[in-house]
């Protein structure tokens, strides 16, 4: 990741010496020491009831979904990536997120032997099995980047090239972001988390709760500054209003403040992208100092493209993807060798 940002040109990263890479985890870690008190009143009974409601939700959205492909096509949009159509035929409902979910169709012998008792236990070793090279029972794997649920059409980017997408049955398995909630909740290793963050942050959404912070900047929009100095918040408005537009001038204009440090996360990869590059609009010295970055994979590039900001994308791993997936494209018509 290093040698990609240097080589695309991202001064930012310049000075720091390959010593700090040796021992990254401790870099990250000092990096992200913010103070977190907010001194907020909790209650263990809350922790409880909170707990069983996301088991059940864990529950319920670790059923793999089975469903059948009755014709697979190329997204010809952007032949460089490996994306595929898979055409269910009919309409197609998730009681879930379809984003970060992953997909895969075992071999014909191993579904036959799933049919009629499958196991998600199975099916998610067979998976992380194939993520890793070592399954034969796959034929192939992806993640789902994009669901038409009218059309009865998904969307799947493809892990390895060699390993296409078949007609024929196929399993869909939720992103593992229960996974990890229901963890938190359950395990004895997340106790002290429970105790001593959950509680009181529990609390607190029942309403009435909004502690002030008292490291707040004050050089964000002049609107905005009575939320930001406080703990949490809420913009609030109809579609087509100006809230993303608000976010990317709000965040432009915090980070001129180089002690802030701003996460930004949203649920679909569509909206990330549409903040990403409203504030990469108000912020553009920035972006080319590598001071923003929109993480992740399957961003949309053309979009990028289009708002002259692709250096929000320099080193993540959609420009990585898109370079291997080039060199892929010239392997296969013999311009490159190996």
């Amino acid at each position: 990741m290093k040698n990609a940002l240097l080589d695309n040109d991202c001064s930012h990263f310049e000075q720091v010496n390959q010593s700090q890479f040796t021992d990254l985890p401790t870099a990250i870690d000092d990096l992200a020491a913010f103070p977190i008190t907010i001194n907020l009143p909790g209650s263990n009974d809350i922790v409880s009831k909170v707990a069983k409601a996301v088991h059940a939700e864990y529950r319920k959205a670790s059923t793999w979904k089975k469903l059948r492909c009755i014709k697979v096509e190329t997204l010809q949009d952007d032949p460089d990536l490996d994306i595929y159509i898979l055409n269910i035929g009919e309409k197609v409902e998730f009681s879930w997120t379809w984003e970060g979910a992953k997909a895969f169709r075992p071999s014909t012998a191993r579904t036959t032997v799933l049919e009629g008792s499958i196991q998600p236990t199975q099916l998610s070793e067979m998976i992380a099995a194939a993520e890793l090279g070592e399954s034969k029972d796959v034929l192939w794997f992806g993640d789902i980047v994009e669901v038409d649920e009218v059309e009865g059409k998904i969307y799947i980017s493809i892990s390895d090239s060699e390993k296409k997408p078949t007609t024929g049955i196929f399993y869909v398995r939720p992103f593992e972001f229960l996974e990890a909630l229901n963890s938190i909740y359950w395990k004895d290793d997340y106790e002290g988390m429970r105790n001593d963050l959950l509680s009181g942050r529990l609390m607190a959404t029942r309403g009435g709760l909004h502690p002030e912070i008292s490291s707040a900047v004050s050089n964000g929009l002049l609107e905005l500054n009575s939320m930001w100095r406080h703990a949490w918040g809420i913009l609030w408005g109809p579609p087509g209003t100006g809230k993303t537009y608000t976010i990317g001038k709000q965040v432009s204009q915090v980070i001129k403040d180089h002690s802030e440090r701003i996460l930004v996360i949203s649920t679909t990869n569509k909206a990330t992208d549409g903040v990403a590059l409203s504030i990469g609009g108000h912020a553009r010295s920035d972006v080319k100092n590598c001071r923003i970055i929109r993480m992740g994979k399957n961003s949309e590039y053309k979009r990028f493209e289009d708002e002259k900001l692709v250096e929000l994308l320099k080193g993540t791993e959609t420009d990585l993807m898109r370079v291997i997936n080039k060199l892929k494209g010239l392997l296969r018509i013999g311009l490159l060798t190996i």
